[in-house]
């Protein structure tokens, strides 16, 4: 999170596109590497990738100029708030229905659109 409060503006989308891929690396090498420790340092990587992401929509949450700044940041947090108490509900239902590998291989897409649309938001805003 610290990277992302000291990255100058230009640096922010590499940041965010950095942090996006570190977090897919992570939940892939949860994914298929066999033992215990691996899986732990997966989630190392997912969690300080996916640290980086909210400091920095957020940041550009503030800065937008298509509606109020504090309507905008309002409604990123509401949505943020919505994916913290369903998410883990929406995961454990796609495991429940498929598989928990299922699951994550979708929260890799997830990171890996956020990753491919780091240009398209920062170019937005």
């Amino acid at each position: 999170m610290i990277v992302a409060i000291l990255a100058g503006s230009n640096e922010r989308m590499a940041v965010l596109t950095a942090s996006a891929l570190l977090a897919t690396a992570g939940f892939l090498a949860s994914l298929f590497l066999p033992s215990p420790a691996a899986a732990l340092f997966g989630f190392l990587l997912v969690g300080t990738g996916v640290s980086n992401i909210a400091p920095i929509l957020f940041t550009l949450t503030g800065r937008t100029r298509r509606m109020p700044a504090n309507l905008a940041v309002a409604s990123v947090l509401t949505v943020g708030y919505v994916g913290i108490i369903a998410g883990p509900a929406a995961i454990g239902l796609i495991a429940h229905a498929t598989s928990l590998q299922t699951a994550f291989f979708l929260l890799c897409a997830a990171m890996l659109v956020i990753a491919l649309s780091a240009r398209n938001i920062f170019h937005r805003v």
